[in-house]
């Protein structure tokens, strides 16, 4: 039996919905909740709506999660959190919990995954993706929620900025600004189902008007500090001062530039460093 998934990919938002809406109106009715869990090959994987994460952003952090995870299955395989699923017409989908079924996936695991239903309206399992937040979850970064608030937006624009706040869990200020921006391309003539598919950040710059354009770089250079922390924490462990020699040889392979412009700048400060001690010298 295969140990692999159904996985279905739109080339927007809007196609996979109007999909999903015409399968649900034929088979309106879900079957009885799979109490007992469902095999791999039974889920089927909708990334385009249920999976609202940058995929190409922090992967070495995603793929230590994947593997602590596979490790964890290994220990118990029954102990795992429940993956969340939901009945979209023709099958369950899964909508959150994508890290635990792909380390079930890669261990080509047989038995059944212990699975908990979200029951109501498509939009209901589009409002969980947010909401959910289980203990064995790798955290969205602040770019990822706000683009999360932009799909929410763009896709729910009869909720509350309170509601909208809450299922992306960014700030009311913030999810005030991206409705204002929303609107305004909306009325330049963009179409809402096609602004889901975008960014936070692609938001702003179409938004060529709009206040929060002007970039604090400061400010947006220390949340990708943040992230880059984040990512680097699982990797280099509670030493990271013993794996210097490792971290050089990784920066060099990844990108010889990144690393001459960090030398670079190490030598200027220390340059720096140097003359403020002579001048104190002086005195």
């Amino acid at each position: 039996m295969s140990a692999k998934a159904e996985r279905r990919t739109y080339d927007s938002i809007a196609s996979a919905i109007e999909t999903l809406e015409k399968t649900l109106a034929a088979y309106p009715q879900p079957p009885q909740p799979p109490v007992h869990g469902l095999r791999v090959s039974e889920i089927i994987v909708c990334e385009t709506l249920f999976q609202r994460r940058d995929q190409w952003a922090n992967k070495l952090g995603r793929e230590e999660h994947i593997r602590e995870l596979k490790r964890a299955i290994k220990d118990d395989p029954t102990g795992m959190e429940p993956i969340d699923v939901w009945w979209g017409g023709d099958g369950w989908y899964l909508v959150d919990g994508h890290h635990r079924h792909q380390a079930y996936e890669r261990l080509s695991f047989t038995g059944r995954v212990p699975v908990r239903v979200v029951s109501g309206s498509l939009n209901a399992a589009l409002a969980h993706v947010g909401l959910s937040n289980t203990r064995n979850k790798l955290p969205m970064n602040n770019a990822e929620r706000m683009t999360l608030a932009v799909f929410y937006v763009c896709l729910m624009p009869e909720k509350s900025l309170r509601e909208i706040a809450k299922i992306s869990g960014v700030g009311k200020t913030q999810v005030a600004k991206i409705r204002k921006a929303v609107d305004q391309l909306v009325s330049e003539g963009h179409r809402r189902m096609t602004l889901a598919d975008e960014s936070w950040e692609s938001i702003r710059r179409q938004c060529n008007h709009f206040e929060t354009v002007e970039r604090d770089h400061d400010l947006e250079t220390r949340m990708k500090a943040n992230d880059i922390k984040e990512a680097l924490k699982p990797v280099l462990g509670r030493t990271p001062h013993f794996q210097t020699e490792a971290m050089i040889m990784a920066l060099m392979e990844l990108s010889p530039q990144l690393w001459r412009s960090i030398s670079d700048i190490a030598i200027h400060r220390h340059e720096a460093e140097d003359d403020i001690d002579e001048e104190d010298l002086e005195y």
